[in-house]
């Protein structure tokens, strides 16, 4: 079975993204609150990361970068879903390889499941 990891700090969305993925037959790991780490992220070694930038714990673009510079977490796909708006954060999020940047009041959540459907399947 197929894994995302949600990294979202809003309860309503992890809920409707893991129901939405678990019925698509993806298995949904939700971390327990505060800062993420890449050894957390690599003992899950998810298939994909939804992931919010704009975290009350820590700079999320820091995570993004650290992601990119790890070897072994490089090439798992990122789906940022964010508030964040403007095109110099969208830009400074590609610097770090994301594969999209959904601005969530620009975004349905058909629009995320389907993207993380297609990359799923390639």
């Amino acid at each position: 079975m197929k894994k995302i990891l949600i990294l979202e700090s809003d309860p309503y969305l992890i809920r409707v993204y893991s129901a939405t993925f678990s019925n698509m037959g993806i298995d949904s790991v939700i971390p327990s609150t505060g800062p993420i780490t890449v050894p957390a992220i690599i003992k899950e070694m998810p298939d994909v990361i939804l992931f919010e930038i704009n975290r009350p714990e820590q700079d999320g673009f820091q995570v993004l970068e650290n992601l990119n510079k790890n070897e072994q977490t490089r090439s798992i796909p990122v789906v940022v879903l964010t508030s964040l708006l403007g095109n110099e954060n969208r830009s400074l999020a590609n610097t770090f390889g994301i594969n999209k940047y959904f601005i969530k009041s620009e975004t349905t959540f058909f629009d995320v499941s389907d993207y993380v459907k297609k990359l799923l399947e390639n």
